[in-house]
């Protein structure tokens, strides 16, 4: 598909009984592509580190962040920050004072 077919299209149907019209709007999108992967990091025990990832898409990708195979949410340690661009979507995941039990599963 190329940009030139992106707009308004209408769609008209007839018989003799009358006519049923109905607009629609055309738009492209982009399957979710890593721009940054998140990595591998390490921190120290009750100390801080983050996580970012940057991710492209239309429309815009929601990004969620997974612990043990479970969505993990913000909390009193745990915030995220998000940004989002013309371009990408930037999550960054911080944690504060980490624990053992945040290292997860091997």
């Amino acid at each position: 598909m190329t940009e030139n077919l992106v707009g308004s299209y209408r769609a008209i149907a007839t018989n003799p009984l009358g006519e049923a019209i109905q607009d629609v709007r055309l738009e492209l999108a982009e399957e979710p592509r890593f721009i940054l992967r998140p990595k591998e990091t390490h921190i120290m025990l009750r100390k801080g580190g983050k996580i970012t990832a940057k991710v492209t898409g239309i429309p815009a990708p929601e990004i969620k962040f997974y612990k043990d195979w479970k969505p993990i949410g913000e909390s009193s340690r745990l915030k995220f920050n998000n940004s989002e661009s013309l371009e990408c979507v930037t999550i960054t995941m911080e944690l504060r004072d980490s624990i053992l039990k945040d290292a997860g599963k091997q």
